[in-house]
């Protein structure tokens, strides 16, 4: 098996680049970050955030994950922030094919995620995780 060679963005520097992003996590009592190669992943008692980097693609994805029940949700940042009416899925951005953009798509998720959480923790929150789990 040979390892595979980084075609948009080194992991290490999205490693750097989203820990820096998403510090305000720890900030709100979040635990972590857990890393892995293209990874990383906040929880705290209620919810959990996942950001990953996908270099296949050079797409980050974020992730909300929680328990609801018997079920456990996982949603999508954009799903989240386009259903609680926080705007439209074009502030998110999505592409990062270089470390140039990198910071800037990373911050327009953190940015989102700052806007969600509070949605997400409250009364809706389990509504709107159960609509958009797997989106």
């Amino acid at each position: 098996m040979t390892a595979s060679v980084a075609r948009y963005v080194r992991s290490s520097d999205f490693l750097t680049e989203a820990e820096n992003h998403f510090q305000f996590l720890r900030e709100a009592d979040f635990l972590g970050p857990e890393k892995g190669e293209y990874w990383l992943s906040y929880s705290s008692d209620m919810l959990g955030v996942e950001v990953h980097y996908d270099d296949r693609e050079g797409r980050v994805i974020t992730i909300v994950r929680s328990s609801v029940g018997d079920r456990n949700p996982r949603a999508g940042i954009q799903c989240l922030y386009v259903s609680a009416r926080l705007g439209p899925a074009q502030h998110i951005k999505e592409i990062a094919r270089s470390a140039k953009v990198l910071g800037n798509v990373l911050e327009s998720h953190a940015a989102a995620l700052r806007k969600v959480l509070p949605v997400v923790e409250g009364a809706d929150g389990p509504d709107l995780l159960l609509d958009c789990h797997g989106r």
